[in-house]
Parts: C-alpha cells; structure tokens; sequence
C-alpha cells in the first residue's frame, strides 16, 4: 500500500492520475494466445476465465487488456509520471503446473515494449503488483497474461478482481500551461465560474493539488456555481487547464 503523507516532494506538487474506476476489468477485452487454446473467457463478475484439460507441452494463455489509457491533465503538468502502478487481485480454483502472470506495458501506442513476470505456483488468492518507472504521459497500452503452461486438471479458473491503475507525478506549478490572454480562459471568482457561448455542451472538471477530481459536469449555463474550500486547484476542458486560486478572506 502507497502512503503519501504530504502534498510537496522537494519542493514540488505531487499529482496522481486516476486509470479507474471501473476496477472489475469489466471494460478490458479478452484474447487468447497459443498454441493451445483451451481456455475461455467466462461471463459475469468478477471476470474470470477457465483453463480446461489441453496438452501438457504447450501452453495456453488468456490475455486481458485495455489501449489507449490517457490522462490528458497529466500532459499540461510534466512530460511523464514518476511511476505507473497496476495492482490488482487473483483468485484461482482447481489445478494448474506452472501457472504464471505477467504484465505487458506498451508506451505510446506501439513503441518502447515493457514487461514484468511474476510467478505463482499454488496460489489460491492473491493480490498482484506491477510498477513501471519514468513513463511518458502519451497514451499507453496495459495487458495481463495468465499463463498455463503445463498440467491442468479439475478446469482450472482464474479470477480478477480490484483493479487499481494510477500514475503518480511531480510538477512545478509554474508549470501548469495557461495562459491570462488565452482564448480558452475561464473567468471565475470564489462562487462561481463564468463560461463564454463556445462552451456550452462542453465537459469540465476540478481538480485539487492531489490530482484528485473534486467536482465535474457539462456546461449548461454561462454562470455555473461552485463550493471550494481555500486553496489552489485546476480547472480543466477538454482544449485548455488553468489554475483556480480560491481565497474567501
């Protein structure tokens, strides 16, 4: 478990990008690898997939992945996280030799490939941990193989659950890309923001200082009210970020 017990790392703001919810794999799709292909993806939650009795020299591998994983405030904060962390929980039931997991991490859709193994041999329940260092803010490919490479007996099943993805940065705030002059800033005060023509229909967001999303919806109206506490956060659309300074005294 990750404790942070304060907001700046030597002199700097410290931002944590949020890959879920969902956290039951729901939206992941599933693949099969060979050459054995005996195993299946099984419907419901939490999702899971059953090895059933194959060849005993060939392995079987079911895949389960997700593309293009984006922050896009990460972009306007620093060139890439300090870490990606992938943690998610396994539970098996019947028999299986050699059975292994392993994280594939593809940077930037389709360049600089990045793997981690880690093996298990009678396992019934356990909770997995992957991190991968100084990662680009691009988008991103993430991929969980479960791997049966020897004996199955008695249908061997696999389940995951609690899935937890998040990138964590630091940042100067001078850093934050706005701009007074810009075109795409958003007037506010401690009450409310002020929202031009051009943005009705248009998505928005808060963040605080954590990176953690403190309110979000859709531009309906020019005036939209807010309830801030003191203190710095940003404001984001979909084409621009801005720092939000809100101070009652």
């Amino acid at each position: 478990m990750l404790c942070f017990c304060c907001s700046v790392y030597y002199g700097q703001q410290q931002y944590i990008a949020y890959f879920t919810p969902p956290t039951d794999f729901s939206d992941y799709s599933f693949s099969i690898y060979g050459p054995s292909l005996d195993v299946m993806d099984n419907s419901g939650l939490p999702r899971s997939c059953t090895f059933y009795n194959g060849l005993y020299t060939t392995p079987a591998v079911a895949m389960y992945s997700k593309n293009n994983m984006i922050d896009a405030q990460a972009q306007t904060l620093a060139y890439s996280y300090d870490s990606l962390i992938f943690k998610f929980k396994v539970k098996t039931s019947g028999y299986a030799k050699n059975f292994r997991i392993r994280g594939e991490f593809l940077q930037n859709i389709g360049n600089f490939p990045y793997s981690l193994t880690k093996d298990y041999s009678g396992l019934d329940s356990i909770n997995v941990r992957f991190k991968v260092g100084f990662i680009t803010v691009n988008p991103f490919n993430w991929k969980v193989w479960l791997e049966k490479q020897d004996t199955t007996l008695n249908n061997f099943t696999v389940s995951l659950s609690n899935l937890d993805v998040k990138g964590f940065l630091h940042y100067n705030s001078a850093g934050i890309n706005e701009s007074v002059n810009s075109k795409n800033y958003v007037s506010y005060n401690n009450e409310a923001l002020f929202f031009d023509e051009k943005w009705m229909n248009k998505k928005y967001w808060i963040n605080d200082i954590y990176g953690k999303i403190i309110c979000s919806g859709i531009v309906n109206s020019l005036k939209v009210q807010i309830n801030l506490e003191n203190g710095m956060y940003i404001l984001n659309t979909d084409q621009f970020s801005q720092k939000m300074m809100i101070s009652s005294n």
